[in-house]
């Protein structure tokens, strides 16, 4: 315990500050060597990286402007430009700023940064939209701001909000359930205690790590660590509590009793551990910075939780004692519930209906894949009260919904020569030929006359399925660009659309390469656990079942709730928790099961015992894990509140169905029923009579 305690006030004072490792721009995803980043490499070397906002003026009542409304966006328009905030170099009007229908003008707004997630960014934002909305509120105008860099600070404000509203549930939620699950006012002290510390060292630790390797983290990875400690954390302090209980009732007393539960439960933790850990380094793999650094993070903090769990949690309950389920008595006599030995009982003798039962009904829950769509739309990331989606929607009613993120292609000669007016124009012409282009923006070239930047609007959202179509690979736009630009001048497709199309081309494939990979490694995991290689592939096949059942009800509910599609971060986040964090529960009972047919009894009875002595712990876990989970729905963000749904549902279904039912089923059908030879050791047995 002093060791923890030094080691987490080491890493208070000595490591790198979280802060300094967080970067907002991490969170969106760039595809590496793909078009769209070539095309802001170009972009970066050739024009200004300033970034642009866009200030939006409307009427409140939704009307067309007047001329002295218009007049008076002139005056608020360089009120602000004179003022100069922070961080803002200019704010312009032009005549072209009204839009044909007169009910929206607009301002551009250059930032003093090329970082749209920066500090600085955001304080100008705050700034602008301050002062404007303060000036027109006067007039009966409703001015906002909206683009990249409003939407960034808008992001980091949420998730700031998210962090603090997430941690307070789950700490509710973790006491109120242990509470429930002991019976005791004491329990909770463990997990707290240990979650606490090791929160402290693991965030140290992803920093120094961070500091040290050159790498940045998105702000979402401290919501999604805290979620993660808080619930592998508390599974792992009740495996350990139920069987130090177990141990007092069976005559166990002082330090021994923690040993021999330690023992007993010692190795599933660890080989639990060992599979969500491996999940998550999975991520390492993936095309994607975002999530190669979520992995990387997640994956620290998991064997940081392990590690205490395997030592710290034993000390604290070591000294605690029996006091730890106070007022409970931890030596009463076991309460014999019916419905867990029914369970246990129709498990061992009525196998096969059991397993058939639960197929069916993951079967059904898995029919919603066939209706399952991605969203890639990171406007729907935010909450739709939030200021710059408000100012987005102001804005989409006077002009395009593409007119905040056009296509930008990006034209530069092979040699380095002067690019010619004639085959510019032969790209805007092309550009206008294209479906869903409403406006090709006047072509603009660099200082050096090498490069030429043309914006095309297009009248679909940039997000939609019908842009990322056109300005992905191989898409009509991306093509006929390519076409007409000719040998000796090279063309880029960027913009939001373009990096969008580029995105979902590396998801599609991540998932390809990152599932199988997961898979495997837990495989291997569990068959170091259980020694039977034909077993750890039929309870990761049964937990795949389950996360089919899962992504199929997430995308029910998502579409039930009313949004587009399901995050396209949402499975795979899903998947490596559900499959690696649902399968702890697996493990549970199978070792079990293993233990108990060393003991002695047949392989029915031993599936029998098991299913008894564990589904009190399993659904204990099971419910603090989805409750844990289940906080993230108040978070407010949009890829948050679908992770809560997507992994509270899965872990709902892997600890009762998946791990109480289907497993222990497939178990009784796929080994021979038989009894064990007496014990000689306890490791002999469990390595010599395991008969799963």
């Amino acid at each position: 315990m002093a060791f923890w305690v030094v080691l987490a006030a080491a890493a208070y004072v000595f490591a790198p500050a979280y802060s300094s490792v967080v970067d907002p721009a991490a969170a969106t995803p760039v595809v590496a060597n793909s078009e769209s980043a070539r095309a802001n490499g170009v972009a970066g070397s050739a024009f200004s990286r300033d970034q642009g906002v866009q200030l939006v003026f409307t009427r409140a009542d939704g009307g067309v402007l007047s001329g002295a409304d218009i007049a008076q966006v002139g005056v608020i328009s360089h009120a602000i430009d004179t003022a100069r905030p922070a961080g803002v170099k200019s704010v312009t009007t032009t005549p072209q700023s009204l839009s044909q229908n007169k009910k929206v003008a607009v301002a551009a707004v250059v930032l003093a940064t090329d970082q749209a997630g920066s500090p600085e960014a955001a304080g100008a934002v705050t700034a602008v939209r301050s002062a404007a909305q303060d000036k027109a509120r006067a007039s009966g105008l409703v001015a906002g701001v909206t683009g990249p860099a409003a939407m960034s600070a808008d992001f980091a404000a949420s998730i700031e909000r998210a962090e603090r509203l997430v941690g307070v549930i789950t700490l509710i939620l973790v006491v109120l359930l242990m509470i429930v699950a002991f019976r005791s006012v004491a329990a909770p002290v463990v997990p707290l205690i240990a979650i606490g510390i090791v929160f402290v060292v693991a965030r140290a630790a992803i920093a120094a790590a961070a500091t040290a390797f050159g790498f940045t983290v998105p702000p979402q990875l401290l919501t999604l660590l805290i979620v993660v400690l808080f619930g592998i954390g508390t599974d792992y302090v009740l495996f350990l509590l139920f069987r130090y209980r177990d141990e007092l009732r069976s005559g166990g007393h002082g330090p021994d009793a923690v040993i021999t539960a330690v023992r007993r439960i010692g190795e599933v933790i660890a080989s639990a551990g060992g599979a969500v850990t491996c999940a998550f380094l999975t991520l390492l793999v993936a095309s994607l910075a975002v999530f190669r650094t979520l992995g990387a993070g997640l994956a620290i903090g998991v064997v940081v939780m392990v590690l205490a769990a395997l030592t710290l949690v034993p000390a604290v309950v070591s000294v605690l004692g029996p006091a730890v389920f106070w007022p409970s008595k931890p030596h009463a006599a076991r309460a014999h519930h019916a419905e867990p030995g029914r369970i246990a009982t129709l498990v061992a003798r009525r196998p096969f209906r059991v397993v058939l039962g639960a197929l069916v009904l993951l079967g059904v829950l898995a029919g919603g894949l066939a209706t399952l769509r991605l969203d890639y739309d990171n406007l729907g990331e935010l909450p739709q009260d939030s200021p710059g989606v408000t100012a987005y929607h102001q804005l989409t009613t006077g002009y395009p919904v593409g007119s905040v993120n056009p296509v930008s292609v990006y034209l530069r000669t092979v040699d380095g020569a002067a690019l010619s007016a004639g085959r510019i124009t032969a790209v805007v012409n092309t550009l206008r030929s294209v479906p869903h282009v409403v406006t090709v923006q006047q072509p603009i070239r660099s200082s050096d006359n090498k490069v030429a930047r043309i914006d095309a609007v297009l009248d679909v959202p940039p997000a939609s399925v019908e842009a990322m179509d056109l300005a992905g690979a191989n898409g009509v736009l991306r093509n006929k660009v390519h076409e007409a630009a000719g040998t000796r001048v090279d063309a880029f497709v960027g913009g939001q659309s373009s990096a969008l199309a580029d995105l979902r081309a590396a998801n599609s494939h991540d998932l390809r390469l990152e599932f199988p990979i997961a898979g495997a490694l837990i495989v291997l995991v569990l068959a170091l656990l259980l020694r039977r290689p034909l077993t750890a592939v039929l309870i990761t096949l049964a937990v795949l079942a389950g996360f089919a059942a899962t992504l199929g009800a997430t995308g029910l509910l998502v579409r039930w709730f009313g949004e587009n599609g399901v995050n396209y971060l949402v499975p795979t986040m899903a998947y490596l928790f559900v499959l690696a964090i649902g399968s702890d529960y697996a493990m549970l009972v199978v070792a079990r099961v293993r233990e108990e047919h060393a003991a002695g009894l047949s392989t029915r009875d031993a599936i029998r015992a098991a299913v008894s002595g564990t589904a009190g712990s399993v659904l204990a876990a099971g419910a603090i894990l989805a409750g844990t989970f289940a906080s993230l729905l108040f978070s407010g963000v949009t890829l948050l509140v679908e992770t809560g749904i997507a992994v509270t549902t899965g872990i709902v279904l892997t600890a009762s169905i998946v791990a109480l039912l289907l497993v222990p089923g497939l178990l009784a059908l796929t080994t021979r029923s038989g009894k064990a030879e007496p014990e000689v050791t306890e490791d002999s047995a469990e390595r010599e009579h395991a008969p799963v």
